[in-house]
């Protein structure tokens, strides 16, 4: 969604909602700026917070934060008033940030030391190559397709659909938290097995 949003939203906000490109640039400025800082930033202090409480509050909170960008892209998209348009901008802006540092720092802790750098390495290669190559191309398809019949609100609804695919990353989230839950379970059976047969 990163790239998506990166590539389409100026032309949408300059189609739809009539902006020159500057008053768009200024405001896609400030978006990734305060959004990404505090996605990140933000993201990353509050997931080592929850994580100290709960041991995968860390991975819930990267779940709720990707699912809730499915929202904020929808309303940035289809709202009829710029400055709602522009707030939900801002909101989504954050939470499409929040899932890097969390997920950076469990791969650290999951995954042996030898193969840290390959396995970081790894992650951001795959999500990179797949949201960068298909991720903007198909809503611009899209897009073309639709603006036959509805014109330059095509760009809208493709960008619409395209903000499900925080919920695709919500469910993927689970299916890593569930795994993990059931890894953390096993180390904790191991572990007391261990220490009766030490105590024994």
């Amino acid at each position: 969604l990163v790239y998506v949003t990166g590539v389409w939203l100026p032309p949408f906000f300059i189609r739809v909602h009539g902006f020159e490109l500057r008053r768009i640039g200024y405001w896609m400025e400030i978006s990734a700026a305060l959004g990404g800082l505090g996605g990140a930033l933000g993201g990353g202090a509050l997931a080592s917070r929850l994580r100290r409480r709960w041991p995968l509050g860390d991975i819930w909170l990267v779940i709720v934060c990707s699912a809730l960008c499915c929202p904020t892209l929808a309303i940035t998209v289809l709202a009829p008033n710029p400055a709602i348009a522009l707030t939900a901008m801002m909101a989504f802006s954050t939470l499409v940030w929040v899932w890097i540092a969390p997920t950076s720092a469990r791969i650290q802790r999951v995954v042996p030391v030898r193969a840290r750098a390959l396995a970081v390495g790894l992650m951001l290669f795959v999500s990179n190559a797949t949201a960068l190559a298909f991720g903007p191309a198909l809503v611009g398809l899209a897009s073309d397709a639709l603006r036959a019949n509805m014109g330059n609100e095509g760009l809208a609804l493709a960008m619409a659909w395209a903000s499900t695919a925080g919920l695709f990353s919500a469910i993927s989230y689970v299916a890593a938290c569930l795994y993990l839950n059931r890894d953390i379970t096993r180390t904790d059976l191991r572990s007391r097995k261990d220490g009766d047969a030490a105590r024994g």
